[in-house]
This record gives C-alpha cells, structure tokens and sequence, in this order.
C-alpha cells in the first residue's frame, strides 16, 4: 500500500523535525501565548495526502490521482487523536470545504490551521496534524472504471505530545533548573558556566548562572498539571500564579507570595519511548528571594480594642511548594487592675506596668494557596474580663453561660488551632469549610463553620451584585467542676449582600451593603464580638466588656483620660456628645451601608497629579442590634439599640497603602475622626 509508506515515511521525518527543533520552539513561550503556534502557519505539502484502497495494485498512480480529484468527502475523522472532540474536527473540515468536496492541499491545510488552532488555544502547544490518508467506500459497481460517484472520508493523522511516565529507571519528567542573574562584565565567573537566556526587553541576552534553591520540582508539576504519562498542556493562567511580578512571559504577576521572580522558559526535551511523541520538560526560573521577612507595628485587638505591639516573621516558601509559614507576637496592655484594684501608683510608668502585665499572644499559621488549605495554631487573649457591680451576687445562670469570662480583671486566654479547607466553586456550593478546637480558661469549645460565596451576579445591567454567606455551629462545654458544668450546643450565622451602581457613563458609584447576623444564647462571647465587629456603625466608642460593668471601675477609667489632650482624644474616638456606647458583642444584627464614592483628580503634569488624587465619599450607616448579655441581664439590658451616623471620607494610597479618613457624626450627638488602613470596602 504504496500510500500508507508515504505517509509513515513521512510522519518519521516529521517527528525527527521536531525533535531537532522542539528547543527553538519554545526558547520563547511568550511567542506561543501571544501568538498561534507557528505549525498553524505552515503549509502541509501534497505529497501527505494520500490514498488508501482495499487492493494496491489495482490501480496505477495515475488512477490514483484521478481518484483524489473525484472522490467526495462525506466525513473527516482523527482516530489516533485522544483529544481532539468530533465537533472541531467536522467543523473546521467543513468551513475548509473538505467535507462536501475533495481531498487538495488548500481544503486539508484550511482543515489543519482550524486544528493546530483549537490546539494551542487550549495549551496543547506542541500537538499539531502531520498528515491525511483517503479511504474511498467500497462499493457494488467499484470494477476500476466508474469513479465519478466515488464517495469516501479522510483520516487525519496528528501529533499529540505526552509527558513522559516515570519508573525506577527514569527521573521525574518535570526538571526545575534555578538561575540567577549574574553581571556581563563580572570577572570572578567561570564563564563558560554561564547560560544566556533572552531578556525580557527584547535587548541583548542576559547571563545567568546555576543556583541552589528550595522548591520541589513534584510540587510545581501539581501546581499546573504537569502529570507524567498525561497530555503537556501550558495554560497562562496555571504559570502566573507562580511568577511575582508583572510583565513576564506569563503575564501578571502572582504577588510577594509568589514562588518565582521570573520564569526564563519551559524546554520540552524528547524522550526515547515505545509511545512515541513523549517529552520530559525543563523549567528554567529564578526564585522570588528573599523568603523571610520580619515585620512589626502596632495594631489594635479585634477582642478588646487595645493598642498591641506586634512581630511577624514570614517565610513565602517554607517547604518548597509556595507555602507561607507565619509566626506572630502581639504584646497588650492590661486592664491595670488586680483583684479589683487598679495597680498603677506612678502616672510616668503608667504604661510600663500596663505592658509589663499585659497579655503576651502569638499565632503560627500556614497557608497553601495552591492545595487550599490554612492551618492555625493560636494562643491570644480575647478580651478584659467581666466586671461585676458592687454587692453583685452571681447566679447559677450566670457561671452556667460565661464563667468563663467572670474572673475580674483577668485575661482570657484562647488557645487551640483551626483547620481551613478552600474547595473549588465549580464543584461545591460551599467556598471555604473549617473545624475549630480551642479552649478558653475553663471551658473548651469545639466549631466547624461553612462560608458560601461572594456568588455575583447583574440583576439589572450595569449594577454588580454579590451575596455570600456564613454558617457557624459548635458546642461549649465546661469543665470547672461548677454545678452548671455540661454540654450545650451553639449556631450563628451571616448573611451579607452588596451592590454597586454607576452613575451612568460619570466615575461615580452609589455602593451599598446590608448585613443580617445573629447566633443562639449559648453563644461564646468572642464569636459574639465577631457578630458585632460586622455591624459597626462609625462614629461610636464601642463598649469591648459586658454590660454589668463596675461603677468604680468606670471612675477610674475616667480618671484615666484626663490630660492635656483630652478632647482631642475624645474627639478622634466618638467622645464629644451624649454617652452611649454600644455592646460590640451582638446577639442579633441588623445593618446597612450607604456610600456615594466620588473619585477625583487633579489635572496637573508630574508629581501632584498623584498627590491630589483619590476618592471622596459621603456615607451612612445604620444598625439594629441586640447586645450579647448575661441570662441574669434585665429587661432594659436586652432591649434592642438603634444607631445611626452620617459623614464624609476620603480614601487614598500613598506608596502602595491605602488610607481612610472618615469624619462623621451621630444620631445620638456623638462627633469623630477616624483613621484607619483599607481600600474600597466597607
């Protein structure tokens, strides 16, 4: 069969040809990304077209030629191809002509440059069609003499590339080859040890040399899907999660927590296989060095509204696969109170004794953005203890629901560790799931919670729409030994919706979110606190201990504040006007946010023209809530809080940090300034 040896002879000159030139190739991936793999271009010369008959010798070449121009194609199928799906292939067949018409050069290199298309589209850079082979259909009358009504299909031959399979005998198919960039003119480099690569500027090539690095090169075979034995695939989007930052052969940049600097090129190399068409590939990168970083700030507890001095020690690759491993140290203030009596004597080392007494907390974490997964250890205080009225008898009730916040003046310790797990949206309706255990002085607490969303979706054109919410259920139990020691369950839960509307064709937005939330009686009151974090409405002096607070200790406080900058210090905290500060534990919440977000600026050349820019606001909020109390609370205690406030802001960044200002005042009379560190939301 004088047509099936054309083609195999072929089909081996092929494979050879690109065996020789598979490193030019791909030297340069951005060429394959930004452009169509260059095989769609070329042209598949007429000597692959050939036809294949039941008998070989029963026609000459001339009959067989006479056989091309008249047979009619009526399909057009790939039976060595694993990937390529009926639909493309009939379809591109079918806007070159070749199905309907006959087997020529120009249809079947239509035909190719749709497919080779649909491959490289999909990632499938190196896979491309080689070849054609025509099947006339038998037929009652075929004697050698009647080919007008020939009817036959045509089987495309194609290149598919795999990654090689690896055994005791082979290495894994995925190398990882670190560099670093070394100085053209540097004299103290073996200089035939060095590799030139192409910059990216397109300018001279530059040199590189051999490093030593910390990745695992299995690790970034799963981080984009290189799996031996399986089809080579390159997609953009898996390869720039990698790189940390912008502008390279893949595009954007994944950010400081990124594995790489930069990646130089990915080299297939052919591999010898009874398969065929197998490679191993060859990743040539620079990592994003320096790993470790120590950082420190001063921040404000989310438990107890303290000022905390904290250390962050971070490493962005701690086990060679891009994991961030954090250990952080935060330092508190003390309540300056010890056995119901304030400690402080010396109002000049006032804040020594604070700090010196204060809560020591600390937090190690890793995270896996690539497999999903955040693992917590913590031991941090979650807030000043409660405080008792004078003369206040406990009740049993009372050391039932939250004994463990009654020691006065005490610090509650929360420590335990959280397991959270990210699943991909595609296949679960649940976004993130986690499991808590953790104790709390006496008591211990076990939790798993689910988080649904943000799911966005345009109900009405040009509005952008997004819910999401939480679900959180536990049990607390108490191991005092007291009489109200046992088992009770608990649940709370979140919902949160927002909405941006332009207006019209103007950089202006009306953006707006509602937040409903609400938990159970057995809730524990740093979860109640989260509630309430939730719900703020700004321009109040939230009250961080419970309700039944002791009147002495209130005095103290107050003694506390005076100085010369008093009414600056009330005024940046909500001071001025009536008295009211609401619980930040919640119960039950409901809340809204209005915001008119208006950017400007200046039109100014050079510098100013940053400086005088950025984004103003007028804002309102309004919540209704129920405090997190005591079951001994009375009525007036229980009763639901109405509070509102309205105000302008200012949002800007200033190298690369973005800043908030808002200015506003309450229903109930109250007036601040508040700063703060956040973008665009709420």
């Amino acid at each position: 069969r004088g047509g099936d040896a054309a083609v195999k002879q072929k089909t081996t000159s092929s494979n050879k040809n690109v065996a020789d030139s598979i490193n030019d190739a791909l030297d340069s991936l951005q060429k394959i990304m930004i452009r169509p793999f260059q095989v769609v271009g070329q042209h598949i010369p007429s000597s692959l077209l050939n036809k294949k008959k039941d008998d070989p010798s029963s026609a000459s070449a001339k009959d067989e030629e006479q056989i091309l121009r008249s047979t009619k194609i009526l399909s057009v199928i790939a039976p060595e191809s694993d990937l390529l799906p009926p639909d493309v292939i009939t379809q591109s067949a079918t806007d070159a002509e070749l199905v309907g018409g006959t087997l020529n050069p120009e249809a079947l290199e239509l035909t190719a440059i749709a497919i080779n298309r649909w491959y490289a589209d999909n990632g499938y850079v190196l896979n491309s069609v080689t070849g054609a082979t025509l099947i006339p259909f038998a037929t009652d009358n075929d004697d050698g003499n009647d080919e007008s009504n020939t009817e036959g299909r045509v089987e495309l031959k194609v290149k598919e590339v795999k990654l090689a399979k690896t055994s005791q005998n082979s290495s894994f198919p995925v190398k990882l080859r670190l560099v670093q960039r070394v100085d053209n003119d540097s004299d103290t480099i073996d200089q035939s040890s060095l590799i030139s690569l192409p910059s990216q500027s397109g300018e001279t090539p530059a040199l590189f040399k051999s490093t030593s690095g910390c990745t695992r090169p299995k690790k970034i075979a799963r981080m984009t899907k290189l799996e031996p034995g399986s089809h080579l695939r390159i997609l953009p989007d898996r390869w720039s999660r990698l790189v940390a930052f912008p502008g390279g052969i893949f595009g954007a940049g994944g950010g400081r927590s990124a594995i790489f600097s930069n990646i130089h090129a990915v080299r297939p190399i052919p591999e010898e296989s009874s398969q065929g068409n197998t490679v191993s590939v060859e990743i040539l990168a620079t990592e994003n060095k320096p790993y470790a970083a120590l950082e420190y700030g001063v921040t404000k507890s989310l438990y107890s509204d303290k000022w905390e001095g904290e250390f962050d020690l971070k490493h962005t690759n701690a086990f060679g696969g891009g994991e961030v491993a954090t250990i952080n140290v935060r330092k508190g203030q003390s309540n300056g109170r010890k056995n119901g009596r304030s400690t402080e004597k010396d109002e000049s080392n006032k804040w020594a004794h604070r700090l010196n007494d204060g809560p020591l907390s600390w937090r190690m974490s890793v995270k896996d953005s690539y497999a999903g997964y955040d693992l917590n250890l913590f031991h941090e205080n979650v807030g000043a203890g409660r405080h008792r009225k004078k003369h206040q008898t406990t009740s049993s009730k009372e050391t039932e629901s939250d004994s463990v916040y009654s020691e006065s003046g005490g610090n509650p310790m929360r420590v335990g560790g959280t397991m959270r797990l990210r699943l991909p949206s595609s296949m679960f309706k649940a976004n993130v799931v986690s499991a808590t255990f953790e104790r709390i002085n006496a008591q211990s607490i076990a939790s798993a919670s689910v988080g649904i969303g943000p799911y966005r979706f345009n109900p009405i054109r040009s509005l952008y729409s997004s819910l999401s919410a939480s679900i959180t259920s536990g049990v607390r139990t108490n191991s005092d030994g007291s009489a109200g020691a046992g088992v009770v369950p608990y649940a709370a839960g979140t919902l949160t919706s927002h909405q941006i509307m332009p207006m019209k064709s103007s950089p202006v937005s009306l953006a707006v979110r509602h937040i409903a939330s609400g938990g159970t009686k057995n809730l524990p009151r740093h979860e109640a606190i989260s509630l309430g974090l939730s719900s703020k409405v700004r321009g109040y002096k939230y009250n961080y201990r419970s309700q039944t607070i002791d009147s002495s200790y209130i005095e103290e406080e107050e003694q506390q504040d005076q100085g010369r900058w008093q009414a600056l210090k009330k005024l940046c905290s909500g001071g001025n006007g009536t008295n009211v500060s609401p619980q930040i534990a919640t119960s039950k919440a409901l809340s809204g946010t209005m915001e008119l977000r208006v950017p400007f600026q200046a039109a100014l050349d050079g510098g100013l023209q940053s400086i005088l820019s950025g984004t103003f606001l007028l804002f309102g909020d309004w919540s209704l809530t129920q405090a997190h109390t005591l079951s001994s609370a009375t009525e007036k205690q229980n009763r639901p809080a109405r509070l509102s406030s309205a105000g302008v802001g200012l949002r800007k960044v200033v190298q690369g940090i973005p800043l908030k200002v808002d200015a506003c005042v309450t229903e109930h009379g109250s007036k601040g300034i508040f700063f703060g560190i956040g973008g665009q939301e709420f």
